[in-house]
């Protein structure tokens, strides 16, 4: 059973934007009715995200609009989310692989990198983003047949569709020569660059920032390009979002880039924002910045 077919059976209107393709829109069984509908559903995922109440797995929303037990709607929802979400085909680059291996439970070392250096919520990072660590005799063997070494680093997944597609690495040393390290071409499922970082976590506003630890701290509703050099394909990505904030670091290059990101945007229907914060970067940026900022494009 699709999730539209979910709503039909609990009555539950809701609509496809056209503007917007994948995504089914309709009231937020927590918010109430209103004259837009708050709540939106894209195509090959297993989260809702309400403009107001923010996100809400699929499974928590078929529970509240159905009241069967939890066993039941487990069932009914069951292969929900698993295909990944429409991309161009050659954007598909071939057989994902992954580093190895990840660190269970947790390493201390790694989870001070996140809070105390970053100031991030681990709960967040671990759950949500699916972060994971890397230490001692961590390596990556391409099909090529190379091993390279990435002991001591933080794996950060790029996740489409519910689905890990790519995926980057920080160092824990910031002396470390090349503190990110992404996936060789020949072990992506998807060009990272063809994506955003976080996209799965935005609904009808987004918040566009260079880094991954950039679009973390601020949260849901904000994805990274990975760097400034933005790629078309995500600025189309970019443009499927009817309300767009960019908010790049506070740095001359940057800003530039910036500016030229929001000019091509606005060339889009809906609003773009250029966000020009106090802060270096929304790495830096401070609660009371960020919550400005959520605050401003309707996170």
């Amino acid at each position: 059973m699709t999730f539209q077919e979910i709503l039909d059976r609990y009555g539950v209107e809701h609509s496809v934007n056209p503007s917007r393709p994948g995504w089914v829109q309709f009231d937020c069984p927590w918010c109430g009715r209103r004259e837009t509908p708050y709540m939106g559903w894209r195509s090959g995922t297993g989260v809702c995200y309400c403009w107001k109440c923010r996100a809400h797995s699929v499974f928590e929303v078929v529970r509240e609009i159905s009241n069967l037990p939890t066993r039941e709607v487990k069932r009914l929802i069951e292969g929900i989310g698993d295909d990944i979400a429409p991309v161009d085909e050659q954007d598909v680059r071939g057989r994902l692989v992954l580093p190895s291996p990840f660190d269970d439970p947790f390493p201390a070392r790694h989870r001070r990198y996140l809070e105390e250096e970053r100031g991030l919520s681990f709960d967040f990072c671990i759950n949500t983003i699916q972060i994971k660590a890397l230490s001692a005799f961590a390596r990556v063997k391409t099909p090529d047949g190379r091993k390279i070494r990435l002991d001591w680093r933080i794996f950060i997944p790029y996740i489409l569709g519910g689905k890990i597609v790519s995926w980057t690495t920080r160092a824990l040393k910031a002396s470390d020569p090349m503190r990110y390290f992404g996936a060789p071409a020949n072990c992506e499922a998807i060009n990272r660059k063809d994506l955003l970082f976080m996209e799965d976590l935005a609904n009808y506003s987004v918040c566009v920032v260079e880094g991954e630890f950039d679009a973390i701290k601020v949260g849901a509703g904000c994805v990274a390009t990975g760097g400034i050099a933005y790629k078309p394909a995500q600025v189309r990505r970019i443009a499927r979002f009817p309300i767009r904030g960019v908010w790049f670091d506070n740095e001359a290059g940057a800003q530039e880039r910036a500016a030229e990101l929001v000019a091509e945007l606005k060339l889009f229907p809906g609003e773009t924002y250029l966000i020009q914060g106090d802060s270096k970067d929304p790495g830096c940026a401070s609660q009371r910045e960020i919550k400005h900022v959520r605050n401003f494009l309707k996170l």
